[in-house]
């Protein structure tokens, strides 16, 4: 099934302006939403993408098995019939080569032509492509999604949120690494509880005291742990003397139930940046440790004392026994085993875990 012609019809709905009594969150989205749209042109009333097969203009059922056998050779949109050079549609004879018409495609393709010209697509082929599909390009459907989210992330420009990590890592992170980062995050395990976490780390959406502070006059800047030290983001998840000795802990204790050195570095504890030879279920395992790491720790966030691996332990146990209800329920073992036997082997299973997360 070819997904992007029918997301070109979402394109040109018409922007709009938040509604009294709608949440904030819901004006930011249409703000975002609208600066897209009028930057990359996405209101046209037509596209170079407007599709054949499922084209809302057209009467339903109307061409379904002529246009299947036209996707199946690759024929998908309108934009395909357009000559840009010579400014024309292309004749029933360049398209006999190029996508193997025969003598039962002369009507379809006859009618498609009547379309582009009633419609007012004509137009719009004439004035070329819009910037969002230039940016897509001659690939129309593999990756065509991938290059839409790397669209909207306004990939080239980087987020505020990405150069203050930049300040902590000690150079610039690229783009590919970002798209790493958020790859791992999404895949970190079945529950939104743990990659929400994820997101709100590397948004970073806990306060500080140094943020506090300047918004606020009068707020201390300094840790709230009373180790003497500015209250940065990544002093207060790292580099605090206070909650160094419970990162060591976490690092020890990860690595000797993997069987596998795991480089004390704050980029895998908080960013996933797993530059690491592990297999694909102790890799999991991985990302989920160090979740319940940072969950223990924002648990005790303003607090003078640190967590404890009790705490760390005691969520992996609870998250270990979701992942065997899921597989009890959806009869699939989803690496289960490959995931979890070596925080087993470690620990045990007598009787030891909790509720909640």
């Amino acid at each position: 099934m070819m997904i992007l012609p029918r997301l070109l019809f979402l394109f040109q709905l018409p922007g709009r302006v938040r509604l009294a009594g709608e949440p904030s969150s819901v004006g930011t989205s249409l703000r975002v939403w609208n600066q897209t749209r009028g930057g990359l042109l996405l209101g046209r009333r037509h596209s170079w993408y407007t599709p054949l097969r499922h084209n809302p203009a057209f009467p339903p059922g109307w061409g379904e098995g002529v246009f299947a056998i036209w996707e199946s050779r690759g024929l998908v949109c309108v934009g395909q019939l357009w000559d840009p050079v010579l400014s024309r549609i292309r004749p029933y004879s360049e398209l006999r080569g190029r996508f193997g018409f025969g003598v039962r495609d002369l009507f379809p393709y006859l009618q498609v032509v009547h379309y582009i010209r009633s419609s007012g697509l004509l137009g719009d082929l004439r004035g070329g492509k819009t910037p969002f599909e230039l940016l897509l390009g001659p690939v129309l459907w593999k990756g065509a999604l991938s290059a839409i989210y790397r669209c909207l992330n306004c990939r080239g420009t980087p987020h505020s949120y990405m150069l203050a990590w930049e300040g902590g890592w000690g150079s610039a992170i690229s783009w590919d690494t970002w798209e790493d980062i958020w790859k791992e995050v999404s895949s970190v395990g079945i529950a939104a509880l743990l990659i929400e976490n994820g997101y709100k780390v590397i948004f970073r959406w806990y306060y500080t005291p140094q943020v506090l502070a300047r918004w606020r006059g009068g707020v201390n800047v300094l840790c709230w742990r009373g180790c003497g030290e500015v209250g940065t983001y990544l002093h207060m998840w790292w580099h605090c003397g206070r909650v160094r000795g419970f990162w060591t802990e976490v690092f020890s204790r990860v690595s000797r139930i993997l069987d596998f050195q795991i480089p004390d570095d704050w980029r895998h504890a908080l960013l996933y940046w797993h530059q690491l030879d592990l297999a694909r279920g102790d890799s999991l395992f991985c990302k989920l440790a160090f979740t319940a790491a940072r969950l223990a720790l924002a648990s005790l966030w303003n607090q003078a004392h640190p967590p404890t691996w009790d705490m760390v332990e005691h969520r992996l146990l609870n998250w270990q026994l979701l992942y065997q209800l899921t597989v009890l329920r959806q009869g699939k073992q989803h690496g289960y085993a490959h995931i979890w036997r070596r925080f087993r082997a470690t620990v045990g299973m007598s009787g030891r875990g909790g509720v909640g997360f």
